[in-house]
């Protein structure tokens, strides 16, 4: 649903743009006309592929929970530095252990980096109880954060304006009359 309606009003607001350009111009080159239908195209590829990962993230909350038990916390990596959190649950008679890097993103200066990733890690010093949400068909799979990572929605943005300036150059193409202009 969440695509539909993202490349919908996406397709409404470049048609608006589109409509307001109503004033000379040239033919539009081959080459431009491309770019733009790949771009479109590209564009609702990652809109639906993020939307795909939002259902994903939206299917983890709705998996069950248990208490855990942080037994590692510490940041890993020199130049892609990133929080590491280790932690322990029981699922039935069966305990399992599993780590998070706490949807760290993977950009930014190696110093503040590391200092962001102290930051994560420090929020979960050993021995912290938290909420573990497991896979109920594959108990030893789990997550500390259900809600999806900030790349996510990044791309869902990225998608959408591909999608919408595709489009809106395709519709000054098509469905707006060219007319010339005295040079």
């Amino acid at each position: 649903m969440i695509p539909y309606i993202t490349l919908l009003i996406t397709a409404v607001i470049a048609g608006a743009i589109a409509n307001f350009m109503r004033r000379e111009i040239k033919t539009l080159p081959l080459w431009l006309i491309v770019v733009s239908l790949i771009g479109a195209v590209a564009g609702s590829s990652l809109v639906f592929w993020s939307s795909e990962k939002l259902s994903h993230h939206q299917a983890l909350q709705n998996w069950p929970t248990v208490e855990g038990t942080v037994v590692l916390s510490e940041v890993i990596g020199k130049r892609a530095s990133r929080p590491n959190v280790v932690y322990r649950y029981t699922v039935g008679n069966t305990e399992h252990l599993d780590s998070s890097s706490l949807h760290m993103p993977p950009f930014g200066g190696r110093k503040s980096k590391r200092d962001a990733a102290s930051r994560k890690a420090g929020m979960y010093p050993v021995g912290t109880k938290l909420i573990v949400y497991y896979n109920p068909e594959q108990p030893d799979m789990s997550v500390i954060k259900p809600s999806p990572p900030w790349e996510v929605y990044g791309k869902l943005g990225f998608g959408a304006f591909l999608f919408g300036l595709g489009l809106f150059v395709l519709v000054v193409r098509f469905f707006l009359p060219a007319r010339r202009v005295n040079d």
